[in-house]
């Protein structure tokens, strides 16, 4: 486990948060964007009402723009749902890598300091998802470690 710790914290490194950040900051620009855009799209058929009702457009007319707006207005709507979940999974993420490690570390260290098994058992039950090993002949065993991503 403390080699997995010791592996994260250096793939967490200074470019790999600053690349985050821009990403992050990107997601929340789009979103911005998107918002933007609808509110235009909103005024667009506040003004085609109005221009219906002077008779600049006929029905025909108004209702074929109308529609193409809606349209333009559900895309947005979609891509601004997507997006807003994007950042989601983001921010979750960059919880999970703020409180994960520290979190990992210390059940670590109660688990040095633990004095029965059973304790010792239930600590690591809270840090591991699960635990394979396999066993070819007479070779050793391979254990593959799978953590917990979000501390129980």
């Amino acid at each position: 486990m403390r080699s997995w710790i010791a592996n994260q914290k250096q793939s967490l490194n200074h470019q790999h948060r600053k690349q985050e950040k821009k990403d992050t900051s990107v997601t929340l620009h789009l979103i911005e964007q998107v918002k933007k855009g609808i509110q235009a799209l909103d005024d667009q058929l506040s003004r085609q009402y109005d221009l219906l009702e002077r008779g600049v457009y006929d029905e025909e007319l108004f209702l074929n723009r109308s529609k193409t707006i809606k349209e333009k207005q559900q895309e947005l709507s979609t891509q601004r749902v997507e997006l807003e979940a994007k950042r989601a999974r983001e921010e979750e993420q960059d919880k999970i890598e703020q409180t994960l490690i520290p979190y990992i570390e210390s059940v670590l260290d109660l688990y040095e300091s633990a004095d029965s098994a059973e304790k010792k058992n239930e600590l690591l039950k809270g840090i591991l998802e699960k635990v394979e090993y396999e066993r070819i002949g007479d070779n050793p065993v391979t254990l593959r470690i799978y953590p917990r991503l979000i501390p129980s």
